[in-house]
């Protein structure tokens, strides 16, 4: 009788083991299938086993947070965490719920654990380096800390500018209008994205005239640009504005450094990963609507037109 208990228990154990990596690769065909309710379907019901590895954990979190399960990935995070099998995602779910917080120390100690990773190494280190400065800049909330990303490398070269702009907007120095007006300017780099912010940051300083002059001017060189467009009819209607930012909010300012980045990773046809980082900005800044925009331009990319009809 032992033995045939045992025997049972081995044949019980095998069909769990089996039926634990079949749910695991079909989660992950299913992943890469863009299919992200049925890839976090199967990865779920293998999250528990023991053998939970690097490459499955960073599927089901990216799951989770395309799928704006913000929440849950946060509480497998420190999971994960205690398990100490912490991976990229994991920290930096971390750190952006403490960022978010505005526990800007607790943040930067998951930020600084970023480490290389082959899936996000083009953009690992402007990431690590912003995350962290900004991190700083919400620490000390003094105007030195702009020198941090004065530092960041000179290949930065727009985003850094971008950056400094917004870090003056943000401390509320007296030259933010100027860093702003130097952005704006420029015509050698596309920055009429920016002109928005600008218009924003006036309109906080009650320079409305201002704000609508940018905003019209913007609106008739870029007429594609559904941002600005929008933006403009809104202070011709003095209706509501769909996009809400403010610069004095630091989460707000590292939603947008994740567009950045999720642009970036959609011009290089990474338009996977590149989901993944914009869901990332509208967890930092659910209320600006402009960034569903991007999500659904990659889904037809990607041939995803019913998903992309979802947005």
């Amino acid at each position: 009788l032992g033995i045939s208990n045992s025997s049972y228990s081995k044949i019980l154990n095998f069909n769990q083991d089996a039926k634990s990596v079949s749910s695991y690769f079909s989660g992950i065909v299913a992943f890469d299938d863009i299919n992200y309710s049925s890839s976090l379907k199967f990865l779920k019901s293998f999250s528990e086993s023991e053998d939970v590895n690097i490459n499955f954990s960073s599927k089901f979190l990216q799951s989770l947070v395309n799928l704006e399960k913000y929440n849950e990935a946060y509480q497998y995070s420190k999971k994960l965490e205690k398990k100490n099998l912490s991976n990229f995602e994991s920290n930096l779910v971390l750190g952006l719920f403490e960022f978010k917080r505005n526990n800007y120390s607790k943040a930067k100690f998951y930020f600084e654990k970023l480490d290389l990773n082959y899936e996000h190494g083009l953009i690992l280190d402007p990431l690590k380096i912003s995350l962290k400065n900004w991190s700083d800049i919400g620490i000390s909330k003094n105007e030195k800390s702009i020198e941090l990303i004065k530092a960041m490398p000179p290949q930065y070269g727009t985003f850094k500018i971008v950056q400094e702009a917004f870090a003056h907007c943000h401390l509320d120095t007296q030259i933010a209008e100027k860093e702003f007006n130097k952005i704006i300017k420029n015509e050698k780099n596309a920055f009429y994205r920016y002109n928005f912010f600008f218009a924003d940051f006036l309109i906080e300083k009650e320079k409305y005239k201002e704000a609508q002059n940018i905003a019209n001017l913007t609106s008739k060189k870029f007429p594609r640009n559904l941002l600005i467009n929008q933006f403009a009819e809104n202070l011709k209607n003095k209706s509501k504005n769909r996009n809400d930012f403010s610069c004095k909010k630091a989460e707000h300012i590292v939603a947008e450094i994740f567009y950045a980045f999720a642009n970036a990773l959609a011009t290089q046809q990474n338009y996977k990963l590149s989901n993944f980082y914009i869901s990332l900005s509208k967890y930092l800044n659910p209320n600006f609507l402009s960034y569903n925009a991007l999500v659904a331009e990659n889904f037809i990319m990607l041939g995803k037109y019913e998903e992309a009809k979802k947005i």
